[in-house]
């Protein structure tokens, strides 16, 4: 019995390795906050989502990430970076409102002249956006006009926060970009009304794959009962 569950704790350990390991060309998933800094208003607003300078926005999105360099000599940001559609969710909660876009895009520019105070100056940047803004199922009414809603990511760094114009799995790259961090968000509500929300957006984390984790958990399982069974015998 001791040997079979160490080669069941083997035969788990080899499959949390082999899925971590290609963790990188597989779809992952970030968590992030964001506080919203200041807000808009346009057109008379009655959306039914009541928020405010100093709210946080909760964020999840999944994307795949494109280790290699997509620089295209032809594309619209000749020749430092691409644009990368992602056919999954984007999601931000509001004032306990879930708004979500079902895909999405993101550019990514590598070592871009931009103009500061300072004169010209080498930045990269990351750049998730999307249209499409819906509100999921609420226990109060929402009016919202999904076709004219959307958001807009930018994440701008030094030259150095990527080697080439692509987009890194790891969310320790994703928050080396430090020197702007904004999310905005353009809602319009089912009779014209308009806003526009600006916000913070803070660290990046990484949300664990439901496979992966329950292979974890499966492989701590197995180790408490092999070091259970042990006990008694290392008291004799």
């Amino acid at each position: 019995m001791h040997d079979f569950l160490l080669r069941v704790c083997g035969m788990v350990a080899v499959l949390v390795f082999g899925m971590s390991s290609t963790l990188e060309a597989a779809p992952v998933t970030f968590a992030f906050d964001a506080e919203i800094s200041s807000v808009s208003l346009g057109i008379p607003f009655d959306s039914g989502i009541d928020f405010s300078v100093g709210d946080t926005i909760s964020g999840q999105f999944t994307f795949q990430p494109f280790e290699e360099n997509c620089a295209i000599a032809d594309g619209p940001f000749q020749p430092f970076g691409c644009t990368k559609p992602q056919l999954f969710s984007f999601s931000m909660e509001i004032d306990g409102i879930n708004l979500s876009v079902n895909s999405y895009e993101i550019d990514t520019l590598n070592n871009t002249g931009v103009f500061d105070g300072a004169g010209p100056v080498v930045q990269d940047f990351l750049e998730p956006r999307g249209r499409g803004l819906s509100p999921a199922e609420a226990s109060r009414p929402i009016s919202i006009d999904p076709a004219s809603s959307g958001f807009g990511m930018m994440l701008r760094g030094g030259a150095s926060s990527i080697n080439f114009a692509s987009i890194p799995g790891s969310p320790d790259v994703w928050n080396q970009f430090n020197l702007e961090r904004s999310l905005n968000i353009f809602v319009l509500d089912g009779n014209g009304g308009v806003i526009r929300i600006r916000a913070v957006v803070g660290q990046f984390s990484i949300v664990p794959e439901p496979t992966s984790l329950a292979l974890a958990m499966t492989f701590i399982s197995i180790s408490t009962m092999l070091a259970r069974r042990r006990s008694p015998q290392a008291e004799m």
